[in-house]
């Protein structure tokens, strides 16, 4: 589904905030509405609403597939926390156009019994290419896996991250990309592709 080339109104999904709940709720909103005009914030932990504590860069990834912002008291923040704030902020200004521009595609459902939900935004050239992957509960061993992506050109090269590994659109979509094994509980990852010139 394409995003918004204007600034949106708003819809306001839930008063649940919980990041992990917020998959759900804004998964099945995105049938309805594009995903830049479902307000959604970083609230602060434990979590009003059950109580549950997710790491805040798991809220960040979570909010920034929405209207990103925050919906906590920062002078509360440690240092560190409002360091990973700042860089949240920072990502989003960097991947805003894509964000709220770009393709948006499903890559899994938070509804079906998954080590993950993911989704992804594509630009418009398919030249670019944000994937978001929250995990859920980690076990002892997890598994290995790799996904499956979707919107991109199969004949492009495409940067990950920023770093010296490549893939082909093809390999991307049809084979997947390996995705990193975590550590904890309802941890987070943001993997951006860049085609090559």
């Amino acid at each position: 589904m394409a995003a918004c080339s204007i600034i949106p109104p708003q819809i306001w999904c839930s008063d649940d905030t919980d990041a992990v709940d917020r998959l759900r709720i804004q998964y099945g909103t995105s049938f309805c509405y594009p995903v830049c005009t479902m307000g959604a914030h970083v609230s602060a932990v434990p979590n009003e609403q059950n109580g549950r504590v997710t790491p805040l860069k798991t809220r960040g990834v979570t909010a920034m597939s929405g209207a990103f912002g925050y919906e906590m008291d920062l002078g509360k923040c440690t240092a560190e926390e409002k360091m990973e704030i700042q860089r949240q902020v920072e990502s989003y200004k960097i991947y805003y156009d894509l964000l709220h521009d770009g393709d948006y595609y499903r890559l899994s459902s938070p509804f079906q019994d998954g080590i993950y939900t993911a989704w992804e935004h594509v630009s418009a050239n398919r030249r670019e290419a944000l994937v978001s992957v929250v995990y859920d509960r980690n076990g002892a061993a997890p598994l290995f896996g790799t996904l499956r992506l979707k919107g991109l050109d199969p004949a492009f090269q495409y940067q990950i991250n920023r770093t010296d590994s490549f893939y082909s659109g093809e390999i991307l979509m049809k084979a997947g990309y390996p995705l990193p094994q975590m550590k904890g509980d309802y941890s987070a990852v943001q993997i951006y592709l860049r085609a090559s010139e």
